[in-house]
Order: C-alpha cells, then sequence, then structure tokens
C-alpha cells in the first residue's frame, strides 16, 4: 500500500512538474516563517528576561496612597519610620531606601528650569542600580544632619548651562539652596530605559521632608532589595 501511494505520488509530480515545485515552495516558506517567527520570540523573551535580571528578581517597591477623605482628614501616608520598620524585621531585605517624590523649580544662576527631583536614603544607589559618574553620593551623616546636599543627573547641569565640572555649584530648589556633591552616570540603554541622561536631582529624604513635607499630605516610595 505504501509503495503503492509512493509510486502514485512520483508519477503525479512528473506529470505537474510547476504545480509541485510551487507546493514544495510555499512548505520551504511556511516552515522558514515558523523558524524566523520562533527565533525572533526567543530573542524577545531573551531580552525582557535580560532587562528583569538587571532590575532584579530582589527588588520590592512600595507605596501606599490613602482615600480622598483620609488625604482632607490628614491621615499619614506611608511614612520613612513604616520604612525602616519593615526592614527591621525583614532579616531577608539587604538594603533600603525611601524616596520623596518632588517637583521643585530648579535655579542655577539666571537658568530656570522644572524637573524631578526626589528625597532619597543612602543605599538609593545600591537599591536602584544607578551609578556615580564623579563626586560623592548623599551618606548617612547627610541624613542626620539633614544637609543640603544634592546629586544631579548628567543632563541637569547641561539643561542649566553645560558646566564641566559641577561638584561645588550650587542650586536653588524651590528657593532652598544645595550643593551639588555627585553626578550620576547616564543610563544604560535598554529595553525599558532610551539609555538618555538622568534628569533627576537627589537630596537627602530627611531633608527633604523638613524643606518640601510641611503641610503637606506626601507619599512616600518604599523600596527595597533582598
Amino acid at each position: 500500500m505504501i509503495r503503492e501511494n509512493l509510486r502514485m505520488g512520483a508519477s503525479s509530480i512528473r506529470r505537474n512538474p510547476l504545480r509541485s515545485g510551487l507546493s514544495t515552495l510555499g512548505v520551504a516558506i511556511g516552515i522558514a516563517s515558523v523558524v524566523a517567527v520562533a527565533s525572533v520570540a526567543d530573542g524577545l523573551t531573551e531580552s525582557v528576561a535580560g532587562e528583569f535580571g538587571d532590575l532584579g528578581a530582589g527588588y520590592i517597591m512600595g507605596t501606599w496612597s490613602p482615600p480622598r477623605d483620609d488625604v482632607i482628614r490628614r491621615r499619614s501616608f506611608l511614612t520613612v519610620a513604616d520604612g525602616e520598620a519593615a526592614f527591621r524585621e525583614a532579616s531577608a531585605v539587604a538594603a533600603f531606601d525611601p524616596v520623596l517624590n518632588l517637583r521643585p523649580t530648579v535655579r542655577l544662576g539666571d537658568e530656570e528650569i522644572e524637573l524631578a527631583a526626589n528625597g532619597v536614603g543612602p543605599l538609593h544607589l545600591d537599591v536602584s542600580g544607578k551609578t556615580l559618574a564623579r563626586g560623592r553620593f548623599l551618606n548617612p551623616e547627610d541624613m542626620r544632619r539633614r544637609t543640603r546636599a544634592a546629586v544631579v543627573g548628567s543632563a541637569v547641569m547641561d539643561e542649566l548651562g553645560g558646566l564641566a565640572d559641577p561638584i561645588g555649584e550650587r542650586l536653588l530648589l524651590d528657593g532652598v539652596l544645595f550643593t551639588v556633591v555627585g553626578v550620576l552616570a547616564d543610563q544604560e540603554r535598554g529595553l525599558f530605559s532610551q539609555g538618555e541622561p538622568d534628569e533627576t536631582v537627589l537630596i537627602p529624604v530627611t531633608t527633604a521632608e523638613d524643606r518640601f513635607g510641611q503641610g503637606r499630605a506626601t507619599p512616600v516610595q518604599l523600596n527595597y532589595r533582598a
């Protein structure tokens, strides 16, 4: 039976070579398409896995905003103290970084821009994965003394006049004077980032609470890394 089928198939191919050739070509194109799509899917999967791997499986972010009625009644958001308490109780957590999100007007001389600024803890680089290009980062002494030290993204000084060495320069954040002590490195290009220069100003979270958190319902974002 099988031999007969093979004989009939061979005979059909000899009688209709063009149709047989087109059929073979269609099958080949179909297989090639499936292989190409599978390769693209595998590559995308590896890329996404790599991005999340860089972020870290041990990265945890927590924030909580109370209902509007609670804001009106001035009930509190999550606080830095809440984050520190959780950090002390969680033995598997290696680093904790409280982040207070701000949106001040930044001024250097006659130049003025509005951009993101964050009050952060001394372990911000460990938790966020960012790196320092020059200078120093905010340390526990800055937190304790509530200093007006600032670490800026590489794009900030470009927008404020393009200084070659911003270390020691003084910025006004909503009228409060801060001294630049460090500069962040540009972020690497990836699936979730475009490799753009950092446009952030980082200040001690304790200073941010004192200078910008008074009288406001200001939520703190709590970031941890295991």
